[in-house]
């Protein structure tokens, strides 16, 4: 069993500035369930940004509902990972930490 270790030592670890890039292909229920799930769970520092690769099925329009979503493109569909690298280049330079989620992707408290 490996063992981890906290490298941030006993000082509180830094939180740092996060941008969660999501790809959305026609599944705006579970992109909004996704969208709820981080609601409470943003600091104002970090950023959503929505790439919309089937906009005629209304992704975009859900995402706009939610205030934390910082940025949505919609885009011709060439594929997960051309969305991912088309996200991180909208993201603001202070992010330190980015995550990459599908839109069937719901996260717990904490």
């Amino acid at each position: 069993m490996p063992s981890y270790h906290n490298i941030a030592g006993p000082k509180q670890a830094k939180q740092l500035d996060v941008g969660i890039v999501i790809v959305a292909h026609d599944c705006p229920k579970q992109l909004k369930k996704l969208l709820n799930s981080l609601a409470n769970q943003l600091r104002r520092a970090d950023e959503v940004v929505i790439i919309d690769n089937h906009p005629e099925h209304k992704s975009s329009m859900i995402a706009k509902q939610f205030t934390f979503v910082s940025k949505i493109l919609e885009t011709k569909n060439y594929g997960f990972a051309h969305g991912c690298n088309t996200g991180t280049k909208v993201l603001s330079k202070k992010i330190e930490l980015i995550f990459f989620l599908n839109p069937d992707t719901t996260l717990k408290q904490n």
